[in-house]
């Protein structure tokens, strides 16, 4: 048996070990799928609860900034649209879930965590870039990087090439410099050799010279919002002494006018009341079996989330 064989099957063993054993996949299938379980997991959140918490406000001036800064270079950033308590009801939620064994995403059923696709501040950065009538791609996502020297956000990396389409990343703790904030490189910097799927294809290193030298780093309080056009080149940075995991929740959207591709559907209409709770899950599981590839960790969940998902 030669070398390369003998890791693959040593990799191939790794990966059956991590997986859910049959009765604990059975047993997580039949608690994930109990609305009741998860109302009395997170007795203080909600789901379909129907009033959402009240936003904070934002100057006039401050959303006309986001809104320039989108038009122009394709990215923004706002000052915080969430209040403490609803930050400290979503993170006490995470908390919670992730204690009781479950992957982060899960803290997705409930109404505190969707109320953040549903802020009037970003309605109106979206409604102005797409247009009225948008949607919400059903990817979400609960982002965290511990708060460990070294830790980091995923890899650089395009959310992809299709058109008319925004990403929207909430801080729910503060995202700094220590704590491996997003990073980006504006379209107008970045060399078109970098414009590729293929993480393998070769970059000069003057194109690289030129990204590096354009990157931005863009730290934002709790509360705050990022957003930024699918084919603008982003990542999570590393962290570095940080003093608290930076935490956050990334969402799609794309305009009335195009039409979904077959990973994007089914489209949320942002005007409808919020998912209900078996939509909630069937998005949960989409998440898990879309995004566990950037966090191997969450390997061992796929036969759960390809059961959800049915």
């Amino acid at each position: 048996m030669d070398r390369l064989t003998r890791l693959s099957d040593a990799a191939a063993e790794i990966i059956q070990r991590l997986e859910l054993a049959p009765d604990e996949l059975a047993d997580r299938l039949t608690r994930a799928r109990d609305i009741g379980y998860w109302q009395h997991l997170v007795p203080d959140a909600a789901i379909g609860r129907g009033t959402p918490a009240a936003p904070l406000p934002i100057a006039d001036d401050a959303l006309s900034a986001a809104a320039a800064d989108l038009r122009h270079d394709r990215y923004f950033r706002t000052p915080p649209l969430i209040g403490p308590l609803s930050l400290a009801t979503i993170n006490r939620a995470i908390d919670i879930v992730i204690a009781a064994g479950w992957p982060p995403v899960f803290a997705m059923v409930y109404d505190e965590l969707w109320d953040c696709c549903r802020l009037p501040a970003i309605a109106q950065l979206l409604e102005g870039h797409l247009g009225a009538g948008y949607r919400q791609i059903p990817h979400l996502w609960v982002h965290i990087v511990p708060a460990v020297s070294g830790a980091m956000g995923w890899m650089p990396h395009f959310d992809g090439f299709r058109k008319a389409r925004l990403s929207i990343w909430l801080a729910l703790t503060d995202a700094t410099a220590d704590n491996g904030c997003i990073h980006l490189v504006p379209p107008d910097t970045l060399p078109d050799s970098f414009r590729t799927t293929d993480v393998d294809e070769p970059v000069l290193m003057r194109d690289v010279l030129k990204a590096m030298q354009g990157t931005r780093a863009l730290p934002v309080p709790a509360g705050g919002a990022l957003g930024w056009e699918f084919d603008v080149f982003h990542w999570g940075g590393r962290a570095t002494n940080p003093r608290q995991a930076r935490r956050a929740i990334s969402m799609e959207f794309l305009a009335a006018a195009e039409c979904a591709e077959a990973d994007e559907t089914p489209l949320l209409a942002v005007t409808a009341p919020l998912p209900d709770f078996a939509t909630r899950l069937r998005i949960v599981a989409s998440g898990l079996q879309t995004y566990a590839k950037r966090e191997p960790g969450l390997r061992r969940f796929r036969a759960l989330a390809d059961r959800l998902a049915e």
